[in-house]
């Protein structure tokens, strides 16, 4: 059945006009960049489920900023966030030099 449907569209294609072939091709090559975004939307949406599990499983607060930054870092394929990181330990020593003098 398949390759009977395989042989028609080929002779379809054949005795196409250029216009249309072109369309066609067209239409597939933006099929294919829409296929690839979708894979790369995917791989990141798998990067940030790995990262949550990683963070969800930290019960240390120090560990959990670090997790927080490796993770992040990947994701972005950086280096490093340092400021972000920098941030965030003036926060929690803010915090806590606050509390102990409550």
């Amino acid at each position: 059945m398949l390759e009977q449907d395989d042989d028609e569209i080929i002779e379809w294609l054949i005795s196409a006009k250029d216009l249309h072939r072109n369309i066609i091709l067209e239409t597939v090559r933006a099929t294919i960049r829409d296929m690839h975004s979708f894979a790369n939307v995917i791989i990141s949406l798998r990067k940030l489920f790995k990262a949550n599990s990683a963070m969800s499983v930290s019960l240390l607060l120090n560990d959990a900023l670090e997790k927080i930054v490796e993770e992040t870092c990947e994701i972005l394929s950086c280096d490093r966030v340092s400021s972000l990181y920098s941030l965030h330990f003036k926060k929690i020593n803010s915090l806590k030099n606050r509390h102990q003098y409550l």
